[in-house]
């Protein structure tokens, strides 16, 4: 008899470059199925004129099957964020060898910007934070901004943070892609893009007594409107002791 290959848990699966969802419980998802924005569900802010809506009329309108669209003003001041009601990704879990039974969490979100050139790279920001008027530069965050209009993912803590480009060039304009953030005491933080591993990070990993909510924080640079579209977002746990 043949035998398939031996998975360490957290391991991509060879076969279905797939990672091992191991006695996994699900804590948040979002398919925006609903026409509204469930303000039980999200907490949003603008400035300057800009907006945060919810499409469904349209299905695939935004890359995806109903979606989030984020979007500034022409303002150079305009801005839209959007953040979690609820604290939806553990990290002290994800990092601590001996304190919770639980030992990776994980953040997957949908997304795509369009034209990335009018994007502030110094303040956009999505991942996990506590601060919904926050940004890259706000402190104890881990999650991706921009670098020189490229997905580079960061951990900071306390206001010493590590970035990390990807191994990739991920085409961002006009392109869905899935991310997927996971955070474990063994492999540290890591970001994976369409599934493939593209970055991992295991310094300054923020300490926070609790879990963090999911933020989105959108800012323009030019005379011209930032549009960020968001599709499936969900938020899991796992045991991989």
């Amino acid at each position: 008899m043949t035998k398939g290959p031996i998975i360490r848990a957290g391991a991509i699966d060879p076969l279905t470059r797939r990672i091992p969802r191991l006695n996994a419980l699900e804590t948040f998802y979002e398919d925006w199925r609903d026409n509204f924005l469930d303000n039980t569900k999200w907490a949003k802010s603008v400035t300057s004129g800009g907006t945060v809506t919810v499409d469904v009329t349209t299905p695939g309108e935004s890359g995806f099957p109903g979606g989030c669209r984020l979007s500034t003003s022409a303002d150079a001041a305009g801005a839209a964020y959007l953040m979690t009601q609820r604290r939806i990704f553990p990290v002290q879990h994800g990092q601590t060898a001996n304190r919770a039974i639980v030992h990776r969490s994980c953040l997957e979100w949908e997304m795509r910007p369009a034209t990335i050139t009018v994007f502030d790279n110094t303040v956009f920001f999505i991942g996990a934070s506590t601060n919904i008027a926050g940004n890259r530069t706000t402190p104890s965050v881990v999650g991706c901004f921009l670098s020189s209009d490229a997905i580079t993912l960061l951990s900071d803590n306390a206001g010493t943070e590590t970035t990390q480009a990807t191994t990739n060039t991920i085409t961002l304009t006009n392109t869905p892609h899935k991310y997927l953030l996971t955070l474990d005491r063994v492999e540290g933080l890591r970001l994976f893009v369409d599934e493939v591993l593209e970055a991992t990070i295991t310094t300054n990993i923020p300490v926070a007594t609790s879990a963090l909510p999911f933020l989105v924080s959108v800012h323009n640079d030019s005379a011209a409107a930032a549009i960020l579209d968001l599709g499936r977002i969900r938020a899991w746990v796992e045991d991989i002791a």
